[in-house]
């Protein structure tokens, strides 16, 4: 009998330190679930506020967002052209969000980095009138880039932080 404890609390010392290692790792699976539902960047489309113009595509691309409830514009007509006055400067038309976790990386004790998948999640409103956004864009010629380019990023990093209750996510880059 008392052989049988030596051998089987060993045993039991194993199973409890393999359990407590296992605990403590960050998996795929977990940063992708401490993750869910996090927005990485907000995007928005630039445009002008006021501006004049007269029968082309930018006019009309602003007549069918303004129509549309989208923005809010006044519309002056001139002798050849017409004065476009907006409230709004720009929208937030999509979301880049998180589609994978590719890797974790321990880099210390008690934090880890994963290595994120991103793709662009637009908005409804964006989704329906893409093609007027993008024409809007494409006038004012914003530093930013256009929408399109700042849906190319693909991918990010997240930094965990492991607590007595568990890891916890501290930021996206």
């Amino acid at each position: 009998m008392l052989t049988s404890r030596r051998r089987t609390l060993p045993l039991i010392a194993l199973a409890g330190l393999c359990f407590s290692c296992g605990r403590h790792e960050l998996t795929r699976e977990g940063a992708m679930a401490l993750l869910q539902g996090t927005n990485v960047q907000g995007i928005q489309a630039f445009f002008s506020r006021n501006l004049s113009g007269g029968g082309d595509p930018i006019t009309a691309a602003y007549h069918q967002l303004a129509n549309a409830g989208v923005l809010h514009c006044k519309f002056t007509s001139l002798v050849s052209q017409e004065l476009i006055e907006c409230d709004q400067g720009n929208l937030t038309v999509g979301y880049l969000v998180v589609t994978a976790v590719t890797g974790v990386s321990r880099t210390a004790d008690n934090t880890a980095v994963a290595d994120l998948r991103l793709s662009f999640q637009p908005t409804p409103f964006y989704s329906r009138y893409q093609s007027a956004f993008d024409q809007l864009e494409l006038s004012t010629m914003q530093p930013q880039g256009n929408v399109r380019s700042r849906t190319q990023r693909s991918s990010a990093q997240a930094t965990f932080q492991l607590f007595d209750n568990g890891w916890r996510l501290q930021g996206v880059q």
